[in-house]
């Protein structure tokens, strides 16, 4: 994207998804919601004749009180979320709890979608649908090179806008077991976001508030 505003940033998403290859979409980014938002959703579609893609989008780090956030809360989206990841010393998963400074609740613009009518009823969207680790004190390693001396170090970094790359990433790798298998790529509108809901309570780890 040239900026940072919502205009050069959905211009940027457009030409990602009109790129062949592409499967998943990360969106380290959102804004208020408008009123006017929804007429912007069509851009988090699969184009026509183009392999499935998937698009992820933060719920941003603002805290709950902040309230949901778009695109995340776009039906077609997988907005990801934050949570404060504990480990044992040897580094075996222990708990999670909800990231303080994560963002979500109910839409004031989107409707509810057919995929979470099994787990919320009120007819608006809510985000986030999944997680990972958002929190900068339990946050994810990541070593950076400098631009200008070319000396490297460690940093520790968390947010909603770590969890959101790395979900796509995961979706990423799903879909090349499905390119291996002789499938094709998950669309998120109609794939990923229903099989996500679809899946049984034991799939996944309980997040305590």
């Amino acid at each position: 994207a040239h900026s940072q505003s919502r205009q050069s940033l959905i211009t940027a998403v457009n030409a990602a998804r009109n790129t062949p290859g592409v499967v998943a979409i990360s969106m380290s980014w959102g804004f208020s919601e408008s009123a006017n938002e929804s007429s912007y959703n069509s851009i988090f579609t699969t184009p026509a004749g183009h392999q499935g893609i998937t698009f992820f989008a933060a719920s941003g780090d603002s805290g709950p009180q902040a309230g949901a956030e778009w695109p995340s809360v776009s039906p077609s989206v997988v907005a990801v979320g934050g949570t404060t990841l504990h480990l044992s010393f040897s580094g075996q998963y222990q708990s999670e709890s909800a990231w303080i400074d994560s963002s979500g609740g109910f839409s004031r613009s989107e409707k509810e979608p057919g995929y979470q009518r099994a787990v919320q009823g009120t007819g608006k969207r809510s985000a986030p649908d999944v997680a990972f680790d958002g929190d900068p004190n339990t946050g994810v390693a990541v070593y950076q090179t400098s631009l200008y001396s070319g000396e490297g170090s460690w940093e520790i970094v968390g947010g909603t806008s770590l969890g959101t790359p790395a979900w796509a990433a995961i979706i990423a790798i799903v879909d090349q077991g499905r390119a291996l298998a002789g499938k094709g790529s998950l669309d998120g509108a109609t794939q990923t976001l229903p099989a996500l809901y679809a899946l049984p309570s034991t799939d996944f780890n309980v997040i305590a508030p």
